[in-house]
C-alpha cells in the first residue's frame, strides 16, 4: 500500500473488524495525488486521512469525512453526514435525509431523494448545489453557519441559477433554482428555505422578495406566483437530528 495515509498503516490495519464486513482499499496509483477508495460497514464512522480520496457509504447512516485533497464522497442510502473539509470536493448525498458540508474550497454538492440540508459559511469558497425535487416532495434547506447574518447575504440571478453571495465574497450557487421558460409550473430544484444561526429563516417568498426587481418579476412559477409548500413533507435533517447532538451550524 503506498504511503499516502496520514495515519500509519498498522493503525489502519488494526481497526476492529465486524462480522460480515467488507473492507476494501483500492489504489489507482502512487503518491499523494492518487485516488483511493474505502468501503465502510453499514453505519460505522471511520476517518482516515487520504489525499484525493473516494469514500463510499452504505445503506446505513454513515459519516464520511474528506481530507485536504480534492475528495469525492458517496453517501448512498441512509441518513448520512458528508464532510468535504479542505480541497475542491464533490459530494453525492444519495437517498435519505442527509447533511452536506463542503468545507473550504470550491465544492459541488449533489442531493438526491430525501430531506437534505446544505451547510455553508465564512471561508467556504465558491460552492455549487445540485438538488432535484421537481415535484416538491421534500424539504431542502441551506444552513448558514455562525457569523453569517441575514443583512450580509446578497441574492443574484444568473440564468436559471440563484447565487447566494456573502459580504466576505464567498458564494454558493443553487443550480437550476428557477424554472425553465417552457415549464413554469416546475417546482424549484434546489433549496426551499434558508436558515440562520440566530433563528431567522427565509421561506421561498422571502427569498424571492430579496431578489432584484427584474429577477423577481421573471421568476416564472405558476405565472409569477411563488411555490406553495406541499403538505405533509417531513422536517429537514437538522430539525429532526439524525443522530444525538448533530447540529448543522456546528459543522
Amino acid at each position: 500500500m503506498p504511503a499516502l495515509f496520514d495515519v500509519p498503516q498498522h493503525e489502519f490495519a488494526s481497526l476492529p473488524a465486524v462480522a460480515g464486513e467488507v473492507r476494501q482499499v483500492g489504489d489507482m496509483g502512487w503518491g499523494r495525488a492518487t485516488r483511493d477508495a474505502l468501503r465502510y460497514p453499514a453505519g460505522r464512522l471511520w476517518r482516515v486521512q487520504l489525499s484525493g480520496q473516494v469514500l463510499t457509504g452504505t445503506t446505513g447512516d454513515d459519516t464520511l469525512t474528506g481530507g485536504t485533497g480534492d475528495d469525492t464522497l458517496y453517501g448512498l442510502d441512509g441518513n448520512d453526514l458528508l464532510l468535504g473539509e479542505g480541497g475542491n470536493d464533490t459530494l453525492y448525498a444519495g437517498d435519505g435525509d442527509d447533511i452536506l458540508a463542503g468545507g473550504s474550497g470550491d465544492d459541488a454538492l449533489h442531493g438526491e431523494l430525501g430531506n437534505d440540508a446544505y451547510v455553508f459559511g465564512l471561508g467556504d469558497g465558491h460552492d455549487r448545489i445540485h438538488q432535484s425535487d421537481v415535484e416538491g416532495q421534500f424539504l431542502t434547506i441551506l444552513v448558514l453557519k455562525p457569523g453569517v447574518h441575514p443583512d450580509q447575504v446578497q441574492l443574484e440571478r444568473d440564468g436559471l441559477d440563484l447565487v447566494v453571495r456573502l459580504a466576505s465574497a464567498e458564494t454558493v450557487t443553487l443550480a437550476a433554482f428557477f424554472p425553465p421558460a417552457d415549464d413554469p409550473w416546475q417546482w424549484p430544484r434546489a433549496v426551499d428555505q434558508f436558515w440562520f444561526q440566530e433563528g431567522a429563516a427565509w421561506e421561498m417568498s422571502d427569498i424571492l422578495a430579496r431578489l432584484p426587481g427584474a429577477a423577481t418579476a421573471s421568476a416564472g412559477w405558476r405565472g409569477g406566483v411563488s411555490p406553495v409548500p406541499v403538505a405533509g413533507r417531513a422536517s429537514p435533517p437538522c430539525a429532526t437530528a439524525l443522530s444525538p447532538g448533530r447540529r448543522c451550524g456546528a459543522l
